[in-house]
């Protein structure tokens, strides 16, 4: 309650000094757009069509992501990554632009002449005299829709070129890029992609009912070996032991990669597959730019408010989810997710119900 009252007064303090800083002109030399400190893999892919019609409208400005994440997607070439110290060295007349509703992306607002996004709750604020404010909604709006949002106060006709792609589902993804990784190459057959270990433990479904999903899959011949990814945390790794002693099938088929790949060769692995099974996660993400069947689960968010959308790429993805609004809470202002409600609702996807989808999946073709 303490920490939710404080928000607020931090919220509207924030609103005040927008107010009392607001400029009228619009000139700026660069754009910086701030995604940390929980933006993840997946958050950056589905805000890069935002990004890139971003540098579109600016040619002649450069743009800076400021992250703690590799860059891994090919942008145009006045697009950046740095980290966040190295933004220190960019000059301040530049634009600030936040679409990630986070409120530590506010302490950056003391070195920039313009900003524009969501910097608390979810409305748009700035310090741009005449933009017409308005507001996201996180149960019901897409996750690019924040993103079109600040566009169309920028520039209400490029904003309206990306809604109008977005309505019409056919937004443009930038690509993946990749790094070949030799393992992989030398695994013949039909490989099952496991991307199984989430940002957050709230979104993580059971290794034991994913192993039966698994177990189920191999023994009907539909997939012929398995290939585990994830990164290098000890977390992810004692995951991945969890699930190979959980797997009926023989060790010589169970490749686990995890801790061994970068972003760059997960793009690979996942090409270089049959299938991908996973948790919403930015594995899972990568894996939807893929043109590969996809089956992903959903605990914590509304599948269709964080899918790409693009028709060609939406029909090679399956999605379970036991998402319901009026029992969970998504991230958005200041309301975390309640975990222990996180747990019960994963409790209610069986394994049973994975298996029967993923056959019609792998079988479909």
């Amino acid at each position: 309650m303490i920490k939710r009252i404080f928000s607020f007064f931090l919220f509207y303090l924030l609103e005040i000094y927008l107010f009392l800083t607001s400029k009228d002109d619009l000139n700026f030399e660069n754009i910086i757009i701030p995604l940390y400190p929980t933006i993840g893999i997946g958050d950056l892919i589905m805000l890069s069509p935002a990004i890139e019609k971003m540098a579109q409208l600016y040619p002649n400005k450069k743009i800076y992501i400021v992250s703690h994440l590799p860059q891994f997607i090919s942008f145009s070439s006045d697009i950046f990554f740095i980290k966040l110290d190295e933004e220190k060295s960019i000059s301040s007349n530049s634009l600030l632009v936040s679409f990630t509703l986070n409120i530590k992306h506010s302490k950056l607002l003391l070195k920039y002449k313009l900003c524009l996004g969501y910097f608390s709750k979810s409305r748009l604020q700035s310090n741009i005299k005449g933009l017409n404010k308005s507001s996201y909604n996180g149960q019901v709006d897409h996750y690019l829709e924040r993103a079109i949002s600040v566009i169309k106060l920028l520039n209400s006709k490029g904003g309206q070129e990306l809604e109008n792609e977005f309505k019409l589902q056919v937004i443009k993804y930038p690509k993946i890029q990749e790094e070949t990784f030799s393992l992989i190459d030398e695994i013949e057959g039909k490989n099952l992609i496991l991307g199984l270990f989430p940002q957050f433990d709230h979104s993580l479904w059971a290794l034991n009912k994913a192993a039966e999903v698994i177990n189920s899959l191999y023994h009907q011949g539909l997939i012929e070996n398995i290939i585990i990814l994830g990164d290098e945390s000890d977390r992810n790794k004692s995951f991945s032991y969890d699930l190979m002693n959980d797997l009926k099938i023989p060790k010589e088929f169970i490749y686990n990669f995890t801790g061994k790949t970068n972003l760059k060769q997960v793009a690979y692995c996942i090409r270089k597959s049959a299938y991908f099974f996973g948790i919403d996660s930015g594995l899972s993400h990568i894996a939807y730019l893929s043109t590969k069947p996809v089956l992903s689960i959903f605990i914590i968010a509304k599948a269709i408010n964080i899918l790409p959308q693009n028709k060609d790429l939406l029909k090679n993805i399956n999605t379970i989810s036991a998402y319901s609004e009026n029992e969970l809470q998504l991230f958005n202002g200041f309301n975390p997710v309640n975990k222990v409600q996180a747990k019960i609702k994963s409790e209610y996807i069986e394994g049973s119900q994975v298996i029967l989808l993923a056959k019609k999946m792998m079988t479909k073709e």
